[in-house]
């Protein structure tokens, strides 16, 4: 995570690890149990790694951005669903789709951990994710003063579907938790009686 000018790179991974500390506290001033701070350390580790992919570098000055600010930002994004390339479907388009699915599966299947989602909500969430994450791209775009990502209905489409790749494989890992542990558990272990309650859903706190 840097922003870059022309001869200076800015790590921003601090300010990351500085928020995380705070969400901590905060987590433990509200009695969150530290299986759940684990499961939500992990779920950090992972979203500052596709923030990371997502949006960085950021350029700011320098040669390259001076070029690319004689490039008109409408001509960076495409609005047409399914278009991916005028030579048709490239090895390279096949990569993009599948590392777009690929960065948000963890989401999906991850947010079960900390939050309670109903299936009717799971499509709403990859929408607002799939939609949310070009949309921000295009801001950036508009404030740093050139088209710095390709903006593409297409990424937003793929996204959304690696949220609801994630969610399915979460409820197929709580199927088999059920169906191997039965209706219920005697155990005093923080992991197991943690997952319990994530998979059945029991405690609004986990």
């Amino acid at each position: 995570m840097y922003l870059y000018t022309e001869n200076l790179g800015i790590p921003l991974f601090p300010i990351g690890v500085l928020i995380f500390i705070v969400i901590l506290i905060i987590l433990w001033k509200n009695k969150r149990s530290l299986m759940y701070m684990f499961f939500f350390s992990l779920f950090w580790v992972y979203l500052m790694f596709g923030i990371d992919k997502v949006f960085f570098p950021l350029e700011i000055s320098g040669t390259y951005v001076d070029e690319m600010r004689q490039i008109s930002i409408i001509s960076f994004i495409n609005f047409t669903p399914f278009f991916l390339d005028k030579f048709g479907v490239t090895e390279n388009e096949v990569t993009l789709i599948f590392y777009n699915i690929l960065l948000t599966i963890p989401f999906g299947f991850g947010l079960n951990f900390l939050i309670r989602v109903r299936t009717k909500k799971i499509f709403i969430i990859s929408f607002i994710l799939g939609v949310g994450l070009e949309v921000v791209q295009l801001l950036i775009s508009w404030i740093l003063g050139y088209p710095y990502r390709v903006i593409d209905i297409n990424d937003a489409f793929f996204n959304a579907i690696g949220v609801l790749l994630g969610y399915g494989l979460f409820k197929l890992f709580a199927l088999l938790y059920l169906v191997t542990i039965g209706k219920s558990i005697d155990t005093k272990d923080g992991l197991l009686l943690f997952l319990d309650n994530v998979v059945r859903q029991k405690d609004k706190k986990f």
